[in-house]
């Protein structure tokens, strides 16, 4: 177990190598060798035993071939009984985030079914995505931070059309406020979001896995290629993030002149009819109109015209 000694000396962890970044999430739950830790991770969010679990993914893996642009990396786990997990860590959510999880939900459940197979080698797929943001669609949803996602008949809530489709959001600020307000507490959800906090240093007394994960962190984080991952991981979200922002930004920007430039013109349109219908009301010709206001003379027999027809 974790000293106390050793916790006094724990600095403060950089940021940039949280568990929250998805190079180091990878690193520490996909990584063959970690299979306890992922499988106790899974077990406390789906509050349920799942039992042994096989991982696919190897630090060697992240170390020679990870580059931020390929994107997200996958990390999957596969129980003994068969059952396929696909954990997501994200630190931003986007307006296609929820289209993209049921593709990346599909490809899995699918990914067994070949020409001649059978759709009985087809298992239950659950996907579970991490998200250090709040996701706008579910705005409404203030109460949960944890929700389960499954296909329900619209009248009868109770049935579900396959065990098999199962999606699990987790939004970690909303976490953070629970927490805050003593509603609810989970060491794991501690451990990726601050691994040398207070309470999770107190937890890893009690954890062996915890305590184990936290180690395995350490050794992670030191290793200098993993940190380059890491960082250019950050600095890649950050200028996708600054870019969008921009891009934001000069399209109102854009939109608000756009705007006052129609509206003025819009404005200068309307005056210029509204003169010369005055004066023509005052059976000024169209001739003696345009001398005077030095409007165009094509101009005001249009605007003449347009009105006569009206009437």
């Amino acid at each position: 177990m974790i000293k106390q000694q050793e916790v006094d000396s724990i600095q403060p962890t950089e940021k940039h190598l949280l568990p929250t970044n998805d190079v180091i999430f990878h690193c520490l739950f996909g990584t063959i060798g970690n299979e306890e830790i992922t499988k106790e991770f899974l077990e406390k969010i789906l509050n349920k035993k799942i039992g042994n679990i096989d991982l696919d993914l190897n630090l060697q893996l992240i170390r020679d071939h990870y580059d931020d642009k390929l994107g997200i990396l996958d990390l999957r786990a596969k129980a003994k009984d068969g059952t396929n997990y696909n954990i997501e860590m994200q630190n931003s959510s986007s307006s296609t985030l929820l289209e993209r999880l049921l593709s990346y939900w599909a490809r899995l459940y699918s990914g067994d079914l070949k020409r001649g197979n059978s759709y009985d080698v087809l298992a239950k797929t659950i996907l579970i995505l991490i998200v250090n943001d709040e996701i706008k669609k579910f705005n409404t949803i203030l109460d949960k931070f944890h929700t389960k996602w499954q296909i329900r008949e619209e009248d009868y809530k109770d049935i579900i059309l396959s065990d098999d489709f199962e999606i699990h959001i987790i939004e970690l600020p909303k976490y953070i406020r629970m927490r805050e307000n003593n509603e609810y507490r989970n060491m794991w959800f501690d451990f990726i979001i601050e691994p040398n906090g207070k309470e999770v240093l107190q937890a890893m007394e009690e954890s062996r896995v915890l305590a184990e994960a936290k180690k395995k962190w350490a050794e992670i984080t030191a290793d200098d290629i993993i940190r380059d991952r890491a960082l250019r991981l950050e600095m890649a979200e950050y200028d996708r993030n600054t870019a969008l922002k921009e891009a934001r930004e000069e399209g109102l920007a854009q939109g608000i002149a756009d705007g006052l430039k129609q509206g003025i013109e819009q404005g200068i349109e309307q005056g210029i009819e509204q003169i010369v219908l005055t004066m023509s009301s005052k059976n000024l010709s169209p001739e003696e109109i345009s001398s005077l206001t030095q409007i165009d003379i094509e101009k005001v027999k249009s605007v003449i015209a347009k009105n006569s027809n009206i009437k």
